[in-house]
Order: C-alpha cells, then structure tokens, then sequence
C-alpha cells in the first residue's frame, strides 16, 4: 500500500506543478481574458466544427495534422465557450512530458529527488521559447501543435532508455515507438524525424548482426505506425476527404515549408542559414543545445556511448526538420526538450555534492530567477477588465438583426472572432494563412468569390488605420483585392479596435446591403 501511494506522489507533483505554472504563463488560463493568438483560434474553430459534423479540410482548410483538432474538438466539449478545456488537456500534456523525462533520468540511474529536480527545471526553457504567454504585442500564447507533440517525443525517449538499459529493443517497445510516431505525424508531420534519428543507432547495430533482424524490427515500427494512422484513414475514407487530406496537410504544407527553395541544394543552404541565424538570436535556444552537448559528454562518460547516442541522433534530426520549415518561436518548442540532458548532468553533479541541502537550494533559486521575468509579462484578466476586440465586435453583430448571423474574418489570420461568437464557418478558406499570396493565390481569390456572392451576412476586414482610405487600401495587398468587393456587396457598419496582440490594428465590421439582413 505504502508502495503504491508513493508511486502516485511524483504524477500528482508533477500535475499540480504543470497546473500552477500554466496557469500564469498560458494564454488559454482562467487567468485572462481571452487568447487572440491566431492559432490556437484555428484550431479551436476546426474542433468545433467537428462536433457540429463539419469534415476537416473538405468543408474547412486549415494545414495541421487531424489529431490536432481531435484534441481541440475535446477541448470544446468540456467548455464550449472558451479555452479552459484546452488548458486542461495542456496541463496534461506537460504533466506527461515531465513525468516521461522523469523515468528516462531514473532509468539513467538518477535518484528520486535529483531527477525532480532535473524535469521541473524544464519548464524555464519551454516557457521561455514564446508558445506560453509572452507580453501582449507578441502574438503567442499557448496550445501549439508542437506543445501537443512533447508528450510523445518524452515518451519516446522514456522508451529508449529503457531499452538501452536491457540493450536491446523489444518488439513490443518497437511498436510502441512507431505507436508515438504515428501520433505526432498526424499533429505536425515533420516532427516524426524525431522517431527516425532515435532509431537509427539500434538499426545499424541490427544490420551488423543481420539483415533479417533490421527487417523484423522495422515491421515492428511500421506496425506500430500504420496501426495509429487507421482510425483517421478510415473516417476520411468514409466521409470522401481523404484527397482533401493529402492535399491541405501534405501538399500544402510541402509548398508552405519550401517557399521560394526552388532546388535541393537551395533548401540544405536555407536549412543551414536558418539554423544558424536562429541559434545566434535565440539566446534560450543557444542555452539548451550548449546544456544539450555538455549534458550528452558527461552522461556518456557515465553511462557509455550506447545510450546517449539516439538522444544525439535524435534530436540532430529534430533539428534538421524544424530548420527545413519556417522557423517560428513555438516552432523551437520540440528542439529545447534537449536541455534536460544539460539539466540531468547537472543534477546527477549536485546530488554527489555536500552539504546536499545547500546545493539543492541554489539550484532552486536560479530556477526561480529564470522564471521570475516570465512571471512579470503576466496580467491576469481582473487587471484588464475592458472587453477584447473579439467581444466588442460579437456584440455588435449579435445587437443587430439576425440571431444567427453568418460571418467572414477576411483577408486575415483567424483572430477569435468566430469563437466567441460560437460560429462554425460556412466558407472553405474561413482565414488566410500566413502564406504569399504569388504562391497560394486561390485563397484569396477564394474569398473574394465568397464576398463577391454575399454568402455570409457579415465581413471583417482587418487594417492598419481606422478608415479605409485609397492611400491604405493600396498598401495592403489583402485590401487591394476584397476591399472593392466589399464595397460593391456589403455596407460599412463599424470599426473596432484591436485589443492584446493586436492593439495597433482596427477591423472594419460590413453587413450586407439591400436590406438582405431580414
């Protein structure tokens, strides 16, 4: 009995650890008022419309993987209106990385405290990378796609200190490790790099006994990996999206990610750029790949080349996956996992230290002081008491006419308006991503056609000044297109402030013309 509730403590301090510290740095707390960030809107307007029946990405686009907005969709049914079921399965989400770090360091003969120690200082560079909440013009905020994936690549690495203490890979862990990599495919899919650099040390060791045994295993994997790709298959199969599918995740996300790289040889040289102007201007980045390389050097004296390689492996090809694609702050999330191994070395050196106590409580207090600058960006909804521009514009859409007014957020990134209105969009292209329009022309063309047939009762349009002036319609190219469509279907009602991480922009509220609002 003793034995079992001992189990349970280090789950139950890591959740009320993960909950207390969301709970001030997360856009999607209780806490705040709202979350503007762009795309945990998207997201949460892709959830919803499955549990209204709507079929991701035939009847709505957006370019994430499915899981994503399975996880979302559950997120709403535990609260409709908002964010706080996204913030539960947040909370949840960090409490099983922290927990998976937490084996793998007691798996690498850390003892109970020192390994405490080593994953609740994690949480200094995961909040620190702009994915949490940051100050209010930085516009970010929590609930990434690649938030979502820590789970899985912890519990990978969970696995792959287990097996490399028995020194070998079992069937079963190898299935469970394709398992976790069918999982993040289909939230964000170049993320599974990540499995395949992990793996790579224990297939060239099998090529070396034998070929059938590389083969055998990666049966294993591809079973493990296909298994989790069923279910999805199988529902896009039967509501007809599957060609949808593959276009918006997959191809989309291809051109997304290759912009102007016309040639192999461009992307391997704006891979290497990017890599390198992103380590030089990201400090926290910087931190965790020195941490990374000290941590990996004094482990493998203590615990052997074997079972630092695939971490290294690992997170080399992490590293190359996110640098291949558009480097974003939440983008860096997955590569600062690495710093538990600097973090791990560090606490394996201070428990060996006397007094004990001492050391522990230095440690204690630099985590402290890493966070504290976290802590002051926090402004917590009963310090921001004047409604969001979200909630200005839903009452001046739910004061007119219609009960159940249709909507379009036109030309823009999903800004939230849809959400707080409880609408599921009823246009394909329902925002515009961040994309050049030279490159993906028809999303744009695609609401201008929207507009053009008066398809929703209402269209916002997004603007750097308070009136749409020529001067300012012709410096924005969005404007340049929808605006004279706007114009010849729709009457200027109002203009409301942007609010939070969009205080320097005002949205244009227009509703049809020729009394259609009846």
């Amino acid at each position: 009995m003793g034995r079992c509730s001992r189990g349970w403590l280090v789950p139950l301090v890591l959740l009320g650890f993960s909950a207390g510290l969301l709970l001030v740095c997360s856009g999607t707390s209780p806490l705040y008022r709202g979350h503007d960030w762009t795309d945990a809107n998207t997201y949460l307007t892709m959830g919803r419309g499955l549990l209204r029946g709507v079929v991701p990405y035939r009847d709505l686009f957006d370019h994430k993987g499915p899981l994503l907005y399975i996880l979302y969709a559950l997120g709403a049914l535990l609260h409709p209106e908002g964010f706080y079921g996204v913030f539960a399965f947040q909370v949840f989400a960090l409490t099983g990385t922290l927990y998976s770090l937490y084996r793998t360091a007691r798996q690498m003969g850390t003892e109970e405290l020192s390994a405490l120690w080593a994953v609740c200082a994690m949480p200094v560079f995961l909040l620190s990378a702009g994915v949490y909440y940051l100050p209010e013009n930085l516009d970010y905020g929590g609930g990434s796609a690649e938030e979502f994936c820590l789970p899985f690549l912890a519990g990978a690495l969970w696995l792959s200190a287990v097996q490399g203490k028995q020194n070998r890979w079992t069937a079963r862990a190898l299935a469970g490790v394709g398992a976790l990599a069918g999982a993040v495919f289909q939230m964000k899919f170049n993320l599974t790099l990540f499995f395949a650099g992990l793996l790579v040390p224990e297939f060239f060791r099998l090529f070396r006994s034998g070929v059938g045994q590389a083969v055998r295993a990666g049966g294993w994997c591809v079973l493990g990996f296909g298994g989790s790709l069923v279910p999805y298959t199988l529902y896009a199969g039967a509501t007809h999206s599957l060609d949808a599918y593959i276009r918006a995740y997959f191809c989309f996300n291809a051109s997304y990610a290759r912009g102007s790289a016309a040639s192999v040889w461009m992307l391997v040289r704006r891979t290497g750029s990017a890599a390198w102007n992103t380590v030089c201007g990201t400090p926290v980045l910087a931190a965790a790949l020195t941490a990374f390389f000290v941590g990996i050097v004094v482990l493998m004296r203590r615990e052997g080349g074997d079972r630092c390689l695939p971490p290294f492996a690992a997170f080399a090809a992490l590293g190359t996956a996110v640098f291949a694609g558009r480097v974003m702050p939440y983008t860096l999330l997955p590569l600062l996992l690495s710093a538990f191994y600097g973090f791990l070395a560090l606490s394996q050196m201070v428990s060996s230290v006397k007094p004990k106590g001492a050391a522990r409580i230095l440690l204690v207090l630099f985590l402290a002081a890493m966070l504290r600058n976290q802590m002051l960006c926090c402004k917590p909804v009963f310090w921001r008491a004047a409604p969001t521009c979200q909630e200005q514009l839903a009452e001046r859409i739910r004061s007119g006419p219609l009960e159940e007014a249709t909507l379009l957020e036109a030309g823009m990134l999903s800004r939230g308006f849809y959400n707080q209105l409880g609408l599921v969009p009823e246009v394909y292209y329902f925002y515009v991503p961040n994309v050049d329009n030279q490159q993906h022309p028809e999303i744009l063309q695609g609401q201008r056609q929207t507009i053009l047939e008066r398809k929703t009762d209402y269209v916002v349009l997004q603007s750097t000044q308070p009136v749409l002036t020529p001067e300012v319609i012709a410096k924005e190219e969005s404007l340049g297109i929808l605006y004279p469509a706007v114009r010849d279907n729709y009457e200027w009602t109002a203009v409301v402030p942007g609010t939070g991480a969009v205080d320097h922009l005002y949205y244009h509220l227009f509703q049809r013309k020729n009394n259609s609002l009846t």
